[in-house]
């Protein structure tokens, strides 16, 4: 309080007047940041920090935190060197991005500690030869320090899944290498994996008269064509099985076919005029001037009406 003149108050000793006068006070609020780091030790990790666009001093910031006044839009990024992934508590929800990180602007109402996450990023390298098979994860996975990773081989038609082989020097431990689905633990630092696979090897199973007979192929064979096949007193007719219950005398395997085939050759007997059923009986009688035999023979026409037809042999022809 003050007089007219700009003096304080003394003892009242008539009529006066007095002002009062503010003089505003602005709080302040301050920002402080801690860092945790998931890297490989004796790992210095160069981290840049940005406030409304200007670098802060990453000591002060971390020890004692910087000022700003009440109400204050702030503007906060973390810049990194290197391959590193960087995560903070971004609004109340988790925020993760790589080598630079933005948090939502925000007015500065109250003081605000953040924690920045760092962890390494590290890349593996999977191989395989992409004629006999696939991974799903691709030639290459990014992955976070200490982080597990899984994924699956899958092989070409014609191939097979063998094993994974980990590589020279590879930092991780792993499960399951004989399984198409492998687990990588703990990855610690850039490492390789190769996935193999190898050709499988198929069988073509031939029956001809109830006889087999194998032979070998693969996707890459050159193409394989089924033989003739003859039975006496018979008629080729094709082969069933892998083709179909339709007979086809001309049977190829084509070069890429993959699978076991197995073929049945059928036959038929030829028709003619007449069939020979059975010789039903033979008879003989002898006499002085010979002897002669008849055989007595049933046979059928193609309508299937049976025949009785004999046959009479003098022997005594032949002295």
């Amino acid at each position: 309080w003050v007089d007219g003149e700009g003096n304080e108050p003394v003892a009242v000793t008539g009529n006066a007047t007095y002002t009062a006068t503010f003089i505003q006070v602005i709080n302040q609020y301050k920002i402080k940041i801690s860092f945790e780091n998931n890297v490989n030790q004796n790992i210095d990790p160069e981290v840049t920090i940005k406030i409304n666009g200007q670098d802060v001093d990453v000591y002060e910031i971390t020890s004692n935190g910087i000022l700003f006044d009440y109400g204050t839009e702030i503007s906060l990024v973390a810049l990194i060197q290197g391959k590193y992934n960087l995560s903070w508590t971004e609004n109340g929800r988790e925020a993760t991005r790589i080598n630079n990180l933005q948090m939502d602007n925000f007015q500065l109402k109250k003081d605000e500690e953040f924690t920045l996450y760092i962890s390494q990023i590290f890349t593996i390298s999977v191989v395989y030869d992409d004629t006999m098979g696939s991974v799903d994860k691709g030639e290459s996975v990014s992955v976070l320090r200490g982080d597990d990773v899984k994924m699956t081989a899958s092989a070409n038609n014609g191939y097979k899944f063998v094993t994974w082989v980990k590589g020279e020097g590879s930092y991780y431990n792993a499960q399951n290498l004989n399984k198409a689905q492998v687990t990588i633990l703990g990855v610690s630092g850039n490492c390789e994996i190769t996935a193999e696979f190898e050709i499988v090897v198929y069988k073509i199973r031939i029956f001809v008269d109830g006889v087999l007979t194998e032979m070998d192929y693969t996707i890459t064979s050159q193409a394989v064509a089924l033989p003739t096949p003859s039975k006496d007193g018979y008629k080729f007719l094709g082969w069933t099985g892998s083709n179909g219950s339709k007979p086809e005398k001309n049977i190829t395997i084509a070069s890429g076919s993959f699978g076991d085939k197995v073929f049945y050759a059928e036959f038929t007997k030829p028709e003619g005029n007449e069939k020979l059923i059975i010789i039903l009986a033979v008879a003989a009688a002898v006499v002085v001037t010979g002897v002669i035999i008849t055989i007595i023979v049933i046979a059928k026409n193609k309508r299937g009406r049976r025949r009785r037809r004999p046959i009479t042999i003098d022997l005594s022809r032949f002295k």
